[in-house]
């Protein structure tokens, strides 16, 4: 959360900055539910790391395709422990 809010506000975006919050505020229960599989957060700095490499090189391409793929990596993480049927984690109330 904080590696990507500071990518925003380095951009000076604060509409991206603001959309990220309320992005990560409506995910949590689900980011959460994929570390429950298992701990990730090694693979996750990696990811982060990857990010910064590009940006660091002025690597679009490298960024974009970093970004993606630690999006396509979270998703199938949330929906490997859906499939598992761990579903508590999300459950939504009204």
């Amino acid at each position: 959360r904080a590696f990507h809010l500071a990518l925003a506000e380095a951009a000076s975006n604060r509409r991206l900055v603001d959309m990220l919050e309320d992005l990560f505020n409506e995910m949590e229960r689900l980011f959460y539910l994929g570390l429950r599989l298992r701990d990730s957060s090694e693979e996750m700095k990696q990811e982060h790391r990857e990010v910064v490499a590009a940006l660091e090189n002025g690597d679009v391409t490298g960024v974009r395709a970093a970004i993606t793929d630690q999006i396509i990596t979270s998703r199938d993480r949330i929906l490997e422990a859906i499939l598992q049927g761990d579903t508590q984690s999300v459950q939504i109330t009204g």
